[in-house]
């Protein structure tokens, strides 16, 4: 066996052995008893199910820091319906950022 093939069979190994994920972005599970709060003019998404967030809460950033201001409207918007609504809802948060930012949102 020579260098070449010892070296692409552990290329090749390599390549299937599956890696953990670092992404600290993700989607959360549906949240159970979740509600829309506002603090001091911030709005939160609450919830207990909301385990990998600091206060079990979630910030919807309205300041133009992420995306654009626009984008954060129609996000809060969104969440504001489903809360009315009564409707379940996942966010997408980031846990390695302090305070815990929703950036995105389904039902």
């Amino acid at each position: 066996m020579n260098r070449v093939t010892m070296t692409m069979g552990a290329l090749a190994l390599g390549m299937m052995v599956c890696l953990p994920a670092f992404a600290a972005r993700a989607w959360t599970a549906s949240l159970v008893n979740w509600r829309l709060t506002m603090d001091n003019g911030v709005a939160y998404v609450n919830s207990s199910t909301l385990s990998t967030c600091a206060n079990q809460r979630a910030q919807i950033d309205t300041s133009a820091t992420i995306y654009t201001p626009t984008n954060q409207r129609d996000l809060f918007a969104f969440v504001l319906a489903q809360s009315l609504a009564g409707n379940t809802l996942s966010i997408v948060t980031d846990d390695a950022e302090s305070p815990c930012k929703v950036y995105g949102a389904q039902n």
